[in-house]
């Protein structure tokens, strides 16, 4: 149970640190903008200007969004959540003995003292995605508007994306005769806002989002609800509707 605690966590710290070359590029691209706008002739002024007059309304105005946007979807953002979601995948019907030995090692664990509490901090990350970008000071990348959107985008593609695939494959839970284990909702739930807050504010208020994310997968399995490999497809498909949205 240890190790698969230990490959749980280093699965998702690579999927959210992944973005570090892409990052890099991105400030390249920003400075190339920087340096092509101070060397542009500043005397050209638009049609609309020299027709309507700087004061027209039809003059041109000054954009708002920035000229390069520091986060751009790239296909191998998809690898670390693709490579999670096929190891859960693949645990639907393969190492049946490790799956039972996970689970007694939690059983031994648990007792009959059942922790219920994932079933609400499941939903942490999606506030503090929405709600860290009020906080004074804190560096964001839209308002708040622009985070309503795309973690509207991200969570129904989530939500979408899970139950399709719950009432197709029918796993069975480990604590009942339900046929809708995989993949583990709550998980996809809680990695979806984590990697939200991970795009919009950064890796170190990203870090806090994953904390509760893992915790929450963990506890899943705690409290017999899902089996190992719902757990790491669900982290697996919500880190990858947090990205698509963007």
């Amino acid at each position: 149970m240890r190790q698969l605690f230990l490959l749980f966590i280093t699965l998702s710290l690579v999927s959210s640190g992944m973005q570090s070359a892409e990052q890099a590029d991105s400030i390249a691209e920003v400075v190339e903008v920087l340096v092509a706008d101070s060397v542009a002739d500043s005397s050209v002024v638009p049609i609309s200007d020299a027709v309507a007059g700087p004061d027209s309304p039809f003059a041109s105005q000054p954009s708002i969004k920035p000229a390069v946007d520091y986060y751009r979807f790239r296909w191998p953002q998809t690898i670390a959540p693709g490579v999670m979601i096929a190891a859960g995948s693949v645990g639907v019907n393969c190492f049946i003995g490790f799956k039972e030995g996970i689970r007694a090692d939690f059983a031994k664990l648990r007792g009959d003292r059942y922790l219920h509490f994932d079933d609400y901090i499941q939903y942490v990350p999606a506030i503090g995605y929405l709600g860290v970008g009020f906080i004074p000071g804190t560096k964001k990348r839209g308002d708040f508007v622009d985070r309503l959107l795309c973690g509207a985008t991200a969570y129904i593609l989530m939500a979408a994306t899970t139950n399709a695939i719950k009432y197709s494959v029918r796993e069975k839970r480990p604590d009942s005769n339900t046929r809708n284990s995989f993949p583990s909702g709550h998980t996809a739930n809680a990695f979806c806002g984590a990697e939200l807050m991970r795009i919009e504010y950064g890796n170190w208020v990203g870090l806090a989002g994953y904390a509760v994310a893992v915790t929450t997968g963990v506890m899943r399995m705690y409290n017999e609800r899902h089996w190992w490999n719902d757990v790491i497809a669900g982290a697996g498909i919500g880190i990858l509707c947090a990205r698509t949205a963007y």
